[in-house]
């Protein structure tokens, strides 16, 4: 949720806006992503998986995107993979160090404006053991405070999309 001060002054709380995407390949898709950037400007969070990014795509390549959003990412550094997120500037993201669990990519965003960490997830169609290094990295945000937002792409042999919210001040 971010804080909104209405006409009176009072505090209100409001929902962030996110989607989750699942690329196959994000440096095609630039002029579609330039096409949708003024619907995709309302919302909060973009989470994308399967970017299939590295070097040789600067960032300044992704301004395509949303207007008024940071690109925060996290290349495989090999073939496919990879995970990135749109953010509001306003909502001040900053990436945070993690190791990524083995078999898994993990990108963690701290939004300074409103006490919120979001964890954007993808495990590869590779089994089910990384699932369980996945879920042991999430539960290990336990030292975040605030709310976690976890975006999570599991694929093969099923495709699940998740969006798990966790207020940790309440563990």
């Amino acid at each position: 949720t971010r804080p909104d001060t209405d006409a009176a002054g009072a505090q209100q709380r409001r929902v962030l806006t996110a989607s989750l995407q699942n690329a196959r390949s994000l440096k095609p898709k630039l002029g579609d992503l330039r096409a949708a950037a003024p619907e995709l400007s309302r919302l909060d969070l973009m989470a994308v998986t399967e970017t299939w990014l590295n070097d040789s795509v600067l960032d300044s390549e992704l301004s395509a995107g949303p207007p008024g959003h940071t690109w925060l990412r996290r290349d495989r550094g090999s073939l496919g993979g990879g995970v990135a997120c749109a953010v509001r500037s306003q909502l001040q993201p900053t990436r945070l160090p993690v190791p990524d669990p083995p078999g898994s990519e993990l990108l963690l965003i701290r939004l300074g404006a409103v006490s919120v960490t979001v964890a954007v997830c993808y495990r590869p169609p590779d089994g089910d053991a990384s699932l369980s290094r996945l879920t042991a990295a999430i539960d290990g945000l336990q030292g975040c405070d605030g709310l976690v937002l976890a975006v999570i792409r599991l694929a093969a042999p099923i495709v699940l999309d998740l969006a798990l919210f966790m207020d940790l001040a309440m563990r």
